[in-house]
């Protein structure tokens, strides 16, 4: 990970939003307002937008794999500006998958399947970015998103970190491409906690601020 290190001589500082979303979490429909998550791109009309697409789709122009957020409120927004998409990578299949087997096992794939649950329980609440992103939201969704990490199968923990870790590298290609710019990373909510704590140590290049102030 040395490459994600932060780099030496004076540069721009960027400052970066994390904005949650509700992504491919859950495949039932979730009152979400699409509107309202527009309206807030348009206003805030980021230099860069960060979204869970992968570079190749987008390049494609298919967005056919996207999230709901992604296909028809974040997109469109950012073509109404002048904002730029920076595809980040799609989440994997198989991210915190529950273990499989019998016994223990049979135990922790139902916390799995049981925290899931209570988290599409907590999405059923909010219904739009305000909701989504409010301090009680956070705080709930990190910790059933630790408890489910926890009891999840070591392959399940390790296509999450993977999906993360690249997620992370093209956040930061992009950063450093362009330092100083106002960058909003929209990126399922269980995401932001992960990536939130890997950027804080890159305080001398990246300043983390609410959505809202950035």
């Amino acid at each position: 990970m040395d490459h994600l290190l932060p780099k030496s001589g004076d540069r721009p500082k960027t400052r970066l939003a994390l904005l949650g979303t509700l992504g491919h979490l859950h495949t039932e429909a979730l009152r979400y307002d699409l509107a309202c998550l527009r309206g807030l791109v348009e206003t805030l009309e980021p230099d860069l937008l960060g979204v869970e697409v992968e570079p190749e789709a987008w390049e494609q122009g298919d967005l056919s794999g996207a999230p709901l957020e992604v296909r028809e409120g974040l997109v469109p927004a950012a073509r109404r500006t002048d904002t730029v998409i920076v595809p980040l990578g799609s989440p994997s299949p198989g991210e915190l998958a529950p273990p499989e087997g019998r016994g223990l096992a049979r135990l922790r794939a139902g916390l799995v399947r049981g925290a899931d649950r209570l988290l599409t329980g907590l999405q059923r609440i909010a219904d739009g970015p305000e909701g989504v992103n409010s301090p009680l939201f956070s705080h709930l969704c990190e910790l059933v998103c630790a408890v489910e990490a926890a009891v999840a199968g070591e392959p399940g923990r390790r296509a999450w970190e993977a999906t993360n870790s690249r997620i992370l590298e093209r956040l930061l290609w992009a950063v450093r491409r362009d330092p100083g710019c106002r960058v909003l990373v929209a990126v399922q909510c269980r995401r932001v906690h992960w990536i939130e704590a890997r950027l804080r140590p890159l305080e001398k290049e990246i300043t983390l601020v609410p959505y809202l102030e950035l």
